[in-house]
């Protein structure tokens, strides 16, 4: 409508940052102008994004196991906050029950490949070479829980590991976020049955082997099979 000389107006403004906002100071500019006249004025306002931080860590998994033998869980952790995140060895922590029976050790898949490499195991509080030093908000890293079971496990039992990533200090005056976990349920078969596929180079015209067998993953996992 019109607004008479001299007079004002009060316009109530709603600002809502959208949810992956970074944060922060963010200017917010409003403008008005006269389709009368086309002169205008703005005003340039200031709004601070608070520091939301939050972690994802998923999914739960199952899995079978022969005496003696091993599996590979992978796991993503995502930071679903707003604030870049600092990573450190000591935040990751995988604990197994029964104590003191199956050997776990934890990884970083720094090839997404889903195998757990030598290179990539998190060894004396630190983290293999090629880990990022922080997450930036919304990228994730993948987190490989290798379980070896005892030699002497028997049909039937269960051994169950809790991966958890845990969170500490301050960011952008916020305080930690609640620690994440992911739970592992692997059961002993020693019926078990393990299909492993492994290829070669080979010459098309005599079926001759040329080249060393390799083992073939897919998407990084055997599959296992009573």
């Amino acid at each position: 409508g019109n607004l008479a000389a001299g007079a004002t107006n009060k316009v109530c403004a709603v600002v809502t940052p959208p949810a992956d906002t970074a944060a922060g100071d963010q200017d917010v500019i409003f403008s008005i102008y006269s389709p009368a006249t086309g002169l205008g004025d703005q005003l340039k306002d200031k709004v601070v994004v608070d520091t939301v931080r939050n972690f994802s860590l998923l999914p739960n998994r199952f899995g079978q196991v022969v005496p003696d033998g091993t599996i590979t869980y992978s796991h993503t952790l995502t930071n679903t906050g707003n604030v870049a995140e600092p990573l450190s060895a000591n935040s990751i922590t995988a604990v197994n029950a029964p104590a003191n029976t199956a050997t776990v050790n934890l990884y970083v898949d720094l090839n997404n490949d889903g195998v757990a490499q030598s290179n990539e195991q998190i060894i004396a509080g630190a983290l293999p070479t090629g880990t990022p030093t922080s997450l930036a908000k919304g990228h994730s890293i993948v987190i490989l829980t290798k379980l070896q079971a005892p030699s002497n496990a028997t049909d039937g039992q269960q051994f169950i590991t809790t991966t958890t990533f845990t969170q500490s200090g301050i960011v952008g005056g916020a305080a930690a976020p609640a620690a994440q976990s992911v739970v592992d349920t692997t059961t002993v078969n020693d019926g078990q049955v393990r299909v492993a596929k492994q290829q070669a180079a080979a010459n098309c015209t005599t079926g001759a082997i040329t080249g060393s067998y390799v083992d073939c993953y897919y998407f990084g996992s055997y599959f296992d099979y009573d």
